[in-house]
């Protein structure tokens, strides 16, 4: 017996998906021909002071600091690092580092949690109320970096941002991440998500929608006695703060210039820190439900209910069709088992069978769809000088996509029911 096709989706099913995935692509395209980046205001140029939250990262906090001692940047730059109970020896290191590099323009600040709350706005919260307590007068008319500990920053980052926080509605500046550590399989994929990822906030700035913080922005350092700490509830802090910076409509910049930072190699680590971020995403969606509205810009009128809600429907529908598909598969095979019945997969390919696969509406709009992400890629990768082979890509879109559906779905039933999901 032949195995039998799968059941027909629905027209009315499949085109509203690819219109409004069209629509997307469609705005993005007149971004990218319509709208230029912001002047940045030349000649502003402030202290800085980076806060650099860690637990047991001796393996990458030296690097990190020795790439922030090379900045090409002739104001004062402080770095505190903020030990959340490390238990290796992360804090000698940090204590050897400053004394290492310890002048006059450059100072490295240490100080320690005695417990973990395995929370980092907690940790940037302790380092922020440290500074403001202890350095309140040199924190005037000056700059604040949260950044990652293994996060990387070229040479001439700070000359390249900071210019661009001349503007008086901009509370914050950020950039392109990239993956500092992209030899393994999963580091490969991460390098095209990231720089996809990157690539769509970099337009979004171009029309000041930029909702996002990462593992590096620096700050005003006014714009944390305007719109207060980091919320300590929420699992991803730099969404919720830069949708709250949004809300108080101030703007963040997005610029084209790459850092790079390490990223998880191993399924399991990818897994939590990928359901993290999207119940983190809800939980920072619901708090900001009211930023969907003409009032606060492309933020609320395409961003948030376009990019963010729609397109999470989307992935989760696409989700739920996925699964339906296999368990019609898998009750066939078993209920054919049952009967008797061996099943035979039948791959018929000819000049007819391949015309009339080509002639499918949904099939020809699934590859212009597949060709103008390609293109989107292209324009990405040469916009900061990276290289990423096709191959790559495919398996980007027909496995590793698939993967990030799954932790959304599994995301989306741990928020459902309230199931615990931690740091």
């Amino acid at each position: 017996m032949a195995f039998g096709p799968l059941p027909e989706i629905p027209m009315w099913v499949v085109y509203p998906i690819l219109f409004i995935g069209f629509f997307i692509s469609f705005v993005y395209l007149l971004i990218i021909f319509f709208k230029k980046d912001r002047e940045m205001v030349k000649h502003i140029a402030k202290d800085i002071f980076f806060i650099i939250p860690i637990k047991n990262g001796a393996g990458h906090i030296e690097k990190c600091i020795e790439h922030l001692m090379t900045q090409n940047y002739d104001k004062k730059i402080t770095i505190l690092i903020v030990n959340d109970a490390s238990t290796d020896n992360t804090e000698e290191i940090c204590r050897d580092l400053a004394r290492k590099y310890h002048s006059k323009d450059r100072r490295i600040l240490i100080i320690s949690k005695e417990k973990s709350t395995g929370n980092k706005a907690s940790v940037l919260n302790f380092g922020l109320k440290y500074l403001f307590s202890k350095h309140k007068d040199e924190l005037k008319n000056s700059l604040i970096a949260p950044l990652d500990s293994d996060t990387y920053l070229p040479s001439d980052t700070l000359e390249t941002l900071v210019p661009h926080l001349g503007h008086e509605d901009v509370l914050a500046v950020t950039t392109w991440m990239l993956p500092a550590n992209e030899k393994k399989f999963l580091a490969k994929m991460q390098k095209i998500e990231y720089l996809m990822t990157s690539f769509y906030r970099y337009l979004l700035g171009r029309i000041d929608a930029v909702c996002i913080a990462p593992a590096f922005t620096i700050f005003k350092a006014e714009a944390f006695k305007k719109i207060g700490y980091y919320d300590e509830k929420t699992l991803t802090e730099d969404f919720e703060m830069a949708l709250r910076v949004n809300s108080f409509h101030y703007k963040i910049i997005f610029r084209d210039k790459p850092i790079k930072t390490d990223v998880p190699e191993t399924f399991k680590s990818l897994k939590k820190q990928r359901v993290r971020w999207w119940y983190g995403t809800y939980q920072d969606v619901i708090k900001y439900r009211h930023l969907v509205s003409p009032k606060y810009g492309a933020i609320g009128t395409f961003f948030l209910p376009v990019t963010v809600i729609l397109g999470t429907f989307i992935m989760l529908f696409a989700a739920t069709l996925a699964i339906y598909s296999a368990s019609f598969q898998v009750t066939n095979i078993v209920r054919e088992l049952a009967l008797g019945v061996i099943p035979r997969f039948e791959l018929n390919i000819d000049f007819f069978t391949v015309s009339l696969f080509l002639s499918d509406p949904k099939i020809i709009m699934g590859l212009f769809a597949l060709l103008l992400s390609i293109l989107f890629l292209i324009y990405a990768a040469n916009k900061v000088g990276e290289k990423v082979k096709l191959a790559d890509y495919l398996i980007f879109v027909f496995v590793y996509g698939w993967l990030l559906i799954l932790f959304c779905l599994e995301a989306t039933i741990k928020y459902i029911f309230k199931l615990k999901t931690t740091w």
